[in-house]
């Protein structure tokens, strides 16, 4: 009776080994689907810590909106007490390439602005190791700016300390990812200046931001009245305008400059202007100049003239042939047929149409 007692204790035990051997790796699989995931929706604390002003943000993340997740991929570790150990930093292809900030010790702003500049006082001191020193910075500076309004006050008062000198540029790379009111301003400010350093400082600020704040777009209009020449000044201008609200009343105003400029000698400039002029032309008609530019002598401003037809969003049967003629044209160069064959996707084709750009996918895919 115990021997078998013993074999029935012996049997359950092995039992279980297996349902723990079956188990464990079922509840690996399934436990990270059960377990919340830190995120900007259910983090509820943050500690910021600055040189000087510690700082508390309560529920999700505010000010998110000015990290811009396509660039980098922002991780926030939590301690059991819900405070944050650890934030890192890192693009979302090479997660394992992420610098951390430790906020349970303060920050040293200061000290950080004090190295930069150091750094570049003395050509002798850019080295690699310098170099790769000044992106670790500006890599942590942007985290803090993008989460501490504080922070981006801070470079903004060093902006206007050292405005003209490497730092302050090193900062105003720095202020120019966000889409931030105080920055907005400053960008308005500067661009009113007579300073031509202050103008492409304050155009930097004002681009890659899609503005609805009349100022802006104001202050393009009065640039451009001003007949400015400086090509870099210009292609700055010109980006600016392909982010600011579109005043239908100044349309045609914006067509006839913009006209002028896609005959400028300047390479950069003509291409801006190109797109420019495609995106505030109202009809088939009025891109005209477009389809003239698709023939032009110059790469640069064929490849241009396609990519612009390509994003137009004026539907017509003009911009669709003239997009499969590049497409067909066997002649033309890769950049051109490929800007075509991309148009050419929002465009109801025959069996014949498709097959062809189906064609040029598979001819480009093997190369």
């Amino acid at each position: 009776m115990g021997k078998l007692a013993t074999i029935k204790n012996m049997a359950t035990i092995a039992m279980l080994i297996c349902l723990l051997v079956i188990l464990v790796p079922v509840v690996n699989i399934l436990y990270p689907l059960f377990m919340p995931i830190p995120n900007e929706s259910n983090i509820d604390k943050v500690k910021v810590g600055t040189n000087n002003n510690p700082a508390q943000i309560t529920g999700a993340l505010e000010n998110t909106e000015l990290i811009d997740t396509r660039e980098f991929n922002l991780a926030i570790t939590l301690s059991e007490d819900q405070s944050t150990t650890g934030l890192h930093l890192g693009d979302n292809q090479a997660t394992s390439n992420y610098i951390a900030l430790d906020y349970e010790e303060s920050y040293d702003i200061q000290g950080a602005l004090a190295e930069i500049e150091t750094i570049y006082l003395d050509p002798a001191n850019i080295s690699i190791e310098n170099n790769y020193r000044l992106s670790e910075l500006h890599n942590q500076l942007s985290v803090l700016a993008s989460i501490d309004k504080d922070i981006r006050e801070r470079l903004i008062q060093t902006f206007h300390d050292h405005s003209g000198n490497a730092l302050g540029t090193f900062v105003l790379e720095i202020l120019a990812q966000y889409n931030d009111p105080e920055i907005v301003e400053l960008g308005l400010e500067l661009v009113q200046s007579n300073d031509i350093d202050q103008l492409k400082s304050g155009l930097m600020l004002l681009s890659q931001k899609n503005s609805n704040d009349s100022r802006v777009s104001e202050s393009v209009e009065l640039l451009l009245e001003q007949k400015i020449t400086d090509p870099a000044i210009l292609t700055m201008l010109l980006d600016l305008n392909m982010h600011s609200a579109i005043d239908e009343s100044k349309t045609d105003y914006q067509l006839t400059v913009l006209s002028e400029l896609m005959q400028h000698n300047d390479a950069e400039v003509r291409s801006a202007s190109i797109f420019n002029y495609s995106r505030h032309a109202r009809n088939e008609q009025e891109l005209e100049a477009i389809f003239k530019e698709l023939q032009s002598d110059s790469d640069n401003d064929r490849i241009s003239a396609a990519s612009a037809l390509s994003i137009s969003t004026i539907n017509s049967e003009r911009i669709r042939d003239e997009l499969l003629a590049k497409l067909y044209d066997t002649e033309e160069l890769q950049d051109v047929r490929q800007a075509a064959a991309d148009g050419l996707a929002r465009f109801d084709l025959t069996d014949a149409q498709r097959a062809a750009v189906a064609e040029f996918w598979d001819s480009i895919s093997k190369l």
